[in-house]
């Protein structure tokens, strides 16, 4: 997998090729990240005050953030450096000059170096799979996993980039970004990112028409020349509630803001639409493209206006661009204060809302350098504001943001911000099925439930009759002129009643055994406060609350639920912890746009919705969260009864997928509980271990086969988690625990995973298997011994034939490889080996015989290699290290390092009776001695241990022959 992507590299992406033998000899010092020759060089090359004298003061501040005791506070800093943002006084009596660690505008004066298995080594080694440098600095670490090897997935190669962070944090000072592959999936995150959510796909490249994941990523993000851009332009640290995560672009973003930096320098088009669906990072986007407009050489300082059109959406932009310290920036507070920001014409990012250009008057500033990014475009364009804020900055650059599609026949979005004289319709798009394939937000279903009490036309009349019927015709007809409406018959109590019970129940049971919460979207206030009622006779008063707007004329039920904006802020930040027992908000018009609650799932919709706002209100349900596979809005209301008339406005092309009928989930899981039935055909499923010897050998015979299991087997535990409890699996549950089973089996004897049965599944699954599925016959079947001293004797003893010893090994030997290998290089030749034993076996060209003989002499090495750099952490000698396992083995429970001395002194006593006779094993009198001697410490300096009598002395004796003897 690294021969591909370094070819790539140095082949078309302006990267050198750099041994490791070559790396080692430009940084002789294996606990420097940092190659210092090149970045003195370069220090040198690029500064014209810094010569050879004074290189040392630059490198003495740079190894200072090197050492941070926090990365990402290290990270930030480095940055600054990079950035050339970092001013020093290098002569006494001189002003402080800037110094540049890169040249950002002529490219060519860089060094780009990649290199393969860079190892580092201070308290803990780590050797990564490839490292890019630009002048000296590692500024990103791929690690790179191979499928066919089994040495894991993309998924491991994260695992693995959290724990050299961890061990290494000195290497990820100066580092700009990380990237996990297998080659099927390419995934990038941003320094500190340990978690598989955190990363992210690069599926795009400007420059280069390349087809595959992995090449479009290599190509598209590790340009060098879109490397050092992002560096430039493209990161951010955010500072809130006292944490800090660091923010690389993703790939849309960057595309986006660039083609607007870039039609502002060409200044030829002065409009441009981009559509992000929601969840994107829109505000992202308008930050990155506001930073890059500000720092352009070729754009000369403009002033930026950045344009919501709401209060709160006013609030949020000001609390993003404060938590990453966006400079020169200001909030223009009232008409006055624009008009007056505009008049002057500061250079500055000013955030505003379009309310605030009523009445600015015409041609305030008639300067072309203007660039407004004007967010949710189709609400506010299609308003008088729109043209008022053209009248006032009738020279500027218009750039529309939006997260819905633009309406099919209500084109003023595209006008407002097409081109003049252009059919444009965007100039960028990133649509909902964009953002599901990248797993930036998931799939979004809905459910009709008791349509009965839906609000629908003919339903509504019926309704209106049952309520009224004693009425006359005239009597209902003035009702229904004057005070009925769908709102009055929404909260006929009966109704609510049922609904809230439905509620509470399909939550109970669906919802909350995985820890998820919910949403329920009401008409009003008073539907809002009705609901609660009639929850609180269901679920726990306190795992539910109301969150509303107040009104001095609010009725006597709805006044009950009145709280200042800070006791609903504390509601949101307990609904946001997934261990507080708030799980259920009760809402009308508050935190329907603008809420991010990743760990809800479900909304429960009674209230009229349709177009932009429908697509709003639904996607909270659709941030990922661990565990979560999709988002759900139950209707109560109708609003899907016609999903294309709800929708209508926009072109199906640009809706495509965007909500499906939870009847589609079933259809998949038929479809994909059927095709891995189909993969184990010829097995017997009656015939216990047997069948799941027989399943996981054909799993594990070919790569395909493998890959295309784990895939299925995954999705298939996603949708059982998604639709159970539902009376359709019952016709599936005998299959499914039997494909679990398998799955089981497969992850403890390739996958070695000790908690096989509990991990990787959901709750509802967890429960299942704990009732119907035999885990302790998988257990006994599929042992998992820990390849040591004793492991060839256990494996010899477990399984008779051959072929099933070879494959046991194979598995064990290559997982304790793959954990090893990165903290130990000598391993490494022995894991050449494995995959060279593996191959001819696969191929035919070793027998199950001659294989498992190649295997078990391997077998031996790693445990020799194993012990011995055990035994060196514990300052134990090979001999003190075998009678120490031997002593665990015997004294469960017993501290550590009481057993390491009594291990040692052991060791001492051997040494003491063998030193003056070789060949001391063939000599019966010595190995009697031995033995008293070991029994006597035993029996009275270590009594505690009662190994008295036990057979330790004579095992004891056995290892010791083999470590001490001669001869």
């Amino acid at each position: 997998m690294e021969k591909p992507i370094v070819e790539w590299l140095e082949k078309d992406l302006g990267w050198e090729y750099k041994f490791p033998r070559e790396m080692r000899e430009l940084r002789p010092e294996v606990s420097e990240p940092i190659v210092w020759k090149i970045a003195r060089e370069k220090l040198i090359e690029l500064n014209g005050e810094i010569n050879e004298n004074n290189v040392e003061k630059i490198v003495g501040k740079l190894r200072v953030v090197l050492n941070s005791d926090l990365l990402l506070e290290g990270n930030e800093e480095f940055l600054e450096w990079l950035r050339g943002r970092k001013s020093v006084k290098l002569e006494p009596g001189e002003e402080k000059k800037t110094i540049r660690l890169i040249d950002f505008e002529d490219l060519e004066r860089n060094s780009f170096i990649v290199t393969r298995q860079f190892t580092v080594r201070r308290e803990h080694e780590i050797r990564c799979d490839i490292v890019l440098f630009v002048n000296g600095f590692p500024l990103v670490d791929i690690e790179a996993k191979s499928p066919a090897l089994q040495e894991g997935d993309y998924r491991d190669a994260i695992n693995q980039i959290g724990r050299y962070q961890r061990e290494a944090p000195r290497l990820y000072i100066p580092n700009l970004l990380n990237v996990a592959t297998d080659g099927i999936v390419f995934k990038y995150g941003p320094t500190g990112a340990s978690a598989e959510d955190d990363f992210s796909p690069w599926k795009r490249s400007s420059d280069y028409d390349v087809e595959g994941v992995l090449k479009k990523g290599v190509y598209g993000l590790l340009d060098s020349e879109v490397l050092l851009d992002i560096v430039k332009n493209f990161v951010f640290f955010e500072k809130k509630k006292g944490a800090t995560k660091k923010i690389v672009c993703r790939y849309f973003q960057y595309y986006a803001a660039n083609k607007i930096v870039e039609r502002v320098r060409k200044g030829e088009r002065k409009r441009g639409l981009i559509w992000h669906f929601q969840r994107s990072g829109k505000s992202y986007t308008m930050m990155f493209a506001a930073w890059k407009l500000r720092f352009h050489p070729d754009i000369k300082n403009p002033q930026i206006f950045i344009v919501v059109d709401r209060k709160k959406l006013e609030r949020q932009m000001l609390d993003k661009l404060n938590n990453v310290g966006f400079p020169n920036m200001e909030n223009a507070v009232s008409i006055e204060n624009l008009e007056n920001l505009i008049k002057t014409g500061q250079r500055k990012v000013i955030v505003t809302t379009i309310h605030k250009f009523r009445d600015t008057g015409d041609r305030l500033n008639e300067y072309e350098n203007i660039i407004v990014l004007a967010d949710e475009a189709h609400r506010s364009e299609e308003k008088t504001l729109g043209m008022e804020m053209r009248s006032a900055l009738p020279n500027a650059f218009f750039f529309g943001f939006t997260g819905t599609p633009v309406k099919k026949d209500y084109r003023n979005t595209y006008r407002s911000f097409g081109p003049v004289g252009s059919d444009e319709p965007y100039l960028d798009k990133y649509s909902f099925e964009q953002g599901v394939k990248d797993g930036l937000i998931l799939r979004l279903f809905f459910e009709r439930r008791m349509p009965e009490w839906s609000i629908e036309g003919d339903k509504l009349d019926e309704e209106f009759k049952r309520k009224f019927k004693k009425l006359s015709k005239e009597e209902r007809s003035e009702i229904l002129r004057e005070e009925i409406d769908t709102k009055s018959v929404i909260k006929i109590r009966k109704r609510i009643k049922r609904i809230a019970k439905d509620i509470a129940d399909h939550y109970k049971e669906k919802i909350e055994p995985n820890g998820f919460k919910a949403q329920v979207v009401t008409i009003d206030k008073e539907a809002a406060a009705l609901y609660k009622e009639e929850l609180d006779k269901h679920m726990d008063p306190e795992e539910s609350a109301v969150i509303i707007s107040s009104a001095e004329g609010d009725k006597k039920l709805v006044k009950k639920y009145h709280l200042s904006s800070e006791e609903q802020e504390r509601l949101i930040e307990r609904f946001k912890d997934k261990n507080d027992p708030l799980k259920v908000l009760i809402v009308c018009d508050m935190l329907l746009t603008g809420f991010d609650a990743p760990i809800e799932k479900v909304m429960y919709l009674d209230k009229p919705r349709s177009g932009h706002n429908l697509l709003q209100t639904t996607a909270r349900t659709i941030n990922p969260y661990p565990g979560k596979n999709n988002g759900l809005v139950v209707d109560y209301f109708g609003v899907f009864s016609d999903w294309d008339a709800a929708l209508g406005e926009f072109k199906k092309s640009e809706i495509k997928g965007v909500a499906l009928g939870v009847d589609k989930l079933k259809e998949e899981f038929e479809e994909t509980i059927r095709s891995l039935m189909t993969i184990f055909e010829d097995v017997e499923k009656e015939e216990g271990y047997e069948a799941w010897r027989k399943a996981v050998n054909i799993i594990e015979s070919n790569e395909k086969g493998r890959m295309e299991f784990e895939e299925k087997i995954r999705k298939l535990k996603n949708l059982y988690e998604s639709i159970a409890p539902d009376p359709f699996l019952k016709n599936f549950q005998e299959e499914y625990k039997w494909l679990c089973e398998i799955d089981i089996s497969y992850r403890k004897k390739v996958k070695r995973e000790e908690k096989a049965e509990r991990e990787e599944f959901g709750e509802k699954t967890k429960e299942m298997i704990e009732e119907n599925v035999d885990v302790k016959g998988i257990n006994d079947n599929f042992p998992l011994y820990e390849v040591d001293q004793d492991y060839l004797s256990k494996v010899k003893e477990k399984y008779a034939s051959p072929k099933e010893r070879a494959s046991e090994i194979e598995h064990a030997v290559r997982s304790k490889l793959h954990i090893e290998m990165p903290k130990n290089s000598r391993y490494e030749s022995l894991a050449k080996r494995l995959e060279k034993i593996i191959s001819r076996r696969r191929k035919g060209d070793l027998d199950d015989i001659e294989a498992l003989k190649k295997l078990e002499d391997l077998t031996e090495e790693t445990v020799k290699i194993s012990a011995s750099a055990k035994a060196g952490d514990m300052g134990l000698t090979s001999g003190e290290y075998a009678i120490y396992e031997l002593l665990k083995q015997y004294t469960e429970g017993a501290k550590e390092e009481k057993l390491r001395v009594f291990a040692k002194e052991i060791g001492s006593m051997v040494e003491k009776e063998t030193s003056n006779f070789p060949y001391w094993n063939e000599k019966i009198e010595i190995r009697k001695e031995i033995k008293k001697q070991i029994k006597l410490l035993c029996l009275k300096k270590y009594s505690k241990f009662d190994l008295y009598g036990s057979g330790f002395a004579d095992e004891a004796l056995g290892y010791i022959i083999e470590h001490y003897g001669e001869g």
